[in-house]
């Protein structure tokens, strides 16, 4: 199993197997290789139309770096989601995923933009985590004041404070797609269809609130 990072990995993967079945994870749509894929773009637009129903019209994003599908696909979707909305997405922010590219890009926005939006959609739950602090630390309460939606839902997210309201990707689900497949594949079996396509899911918790301006 390979989750592709960038465009040619495939190719690159496939010689180094010489002919040994593999399956991608995340490897996007332009292959024959066997896929399973988490629906990013519908993830992304779960979390800010999530936003959009509480009254944010000024809605952040911390991303993931440039390179990743999953990345591009997530931040391509805030950005659809918000002007189908008739608005204009808020500043944008690249992390690396970690927390304290979270905190970093939070304070950053916080000191070049700060009063111009009222949520952050983060990339993912680690860099939402990042966020929360940096909003602490500036006496920001969440959701009061800003709200802060995270992607993953990560075990430990429940427990942050406030607890994250996050999309769900069910990891487990897709490594186990992902056994089932390859196990077909050495069967010589047929794989039908090639791209498995899973969807993920909005989980409401207490980091999201109502705009209040």
């Amino acid at each position: 199993m390979l989750g592709v990072r960038v465009a040619g990995r495939v190719e690159f993967v496939r010689k180094l197997c010489r002919g040994v079945p593999f399956v991608t994870l995340d490897g996007g749509t332009g292959t024959d290789v066997p896929t399973v894929i988490v629906d990013q773009s519908l993830g992304a637009q779960l979390a800010t139309q999530h936003l959009l129903d509480l009254g944010h019209r000024r809605i952040a994003c911390i991303a993931g770096p440039r390179g990743w599908s999953a990345s591009n696909e997530r931040r391509k979707a805030w950005a659809q989601t918000v002007r189908y909305a008739g608005l204009e997405p808020g500043p944008l922010v690249e992390g690396d995923w970690s927390a304290e590219s979270g905190y970093a890009a939070t304070r950053h926005i916080l000191d070049s933009t700060f009063g111009s939006f009222t949520a952050i959609v983060a990339g993912n739950d680690q860099m939402a985590l990042g966020a929360l602090r940096a909003l602490h630390a500036r006496d920001i309460q969440v959701p009061k004041e800003i709200s802060v939606v995270g992607y993953d839902d990560l075990p430990e997210s429940r427990f942050f404070e406030p607890p994250l309201t996050t999309i769900h990707h069910d990891f487990a689900q897709q490594g186990e797609r992902c056994v089932e497949i390859l196990l077909r594949l050495i069967n010589r079996e047929s794989i039908e269809p090639p791209l498995q396509l899973l969807r993920p899911e909005l989980v409401v918790r207490e980091s999201t609130a109502a705009a209040s301006r």
